[in-house]
């Protein structure tokens, strides 16, 4: 009987855990939330921005889809304001209807437009049409596109 005793007395020594393996199972616990709630707060920002950027390339797209309708060329210069502004100067759309969420709310856009000579062509022969679209005042929240599109050819007569 006693040594049955003593082996049931060594095979278990010890009922529960210390205070010290208690309080390093929290210190990594908490460890391992403070990264993963780092990696989550640095996931937001990086999907806000990405929302941010699509939103003014289908600005820029859309602004571009009007350049192209166009059946004269363009006035050189440069146009600065909303997005909506922009693309109201070029084509004629109806307002969108009250409670429709506006889609290019908050974006600022400009419209470059420049003459591009060809050799043996003409100094009109290509318009080069760059749109800015910004959403915000840093140097990087921006979305920058280049286009060309025909100017103005001179007529050929035989």
């Amino acid at each position: 009987m006693d040594a049955i005793n003593k082996r049931v007395n060594q095979s278990n020594p010890e009922h529960g855990l210390t205070l010290i393996e208690v309080v390093f199972a929290i210190i990594l616990f908490a460890g391992a939330m403070i990264t993963l709630l780092g990696l989550q707060s640095s996931n937001l920002a990086r999907t806000r921005v990405d929302r941010n950027k699509v939103r003014a390339m289908l600005a820029a797209r859309e602004i571009l889809s009007a350049v192209e309708i166009q059946e004269e060329p363009l006035e050189t210069g440069s146009k600065d304001g909303s997005v909506d502004e922009i693309f109201a100067g070029l084509v004629t759309k109806s307002p969108l209807p009250e409670g429709v969420l506006k889609p290019h709310e908050g974006l600022t856009a400009k419209l470059e437009i420049e003459n591009v000579a060809l050799p043996e062509i003409g100094e009109t022969a290509l318009q080069k049409v760059t749109v800015s679209v910004f959403w915000g005042n840093g140097p990087f929240d921006m979305f920058k596109t280049t286009y060309f599109t025909p100017g103005n050819l001179p007529s050929t007569t035989n």
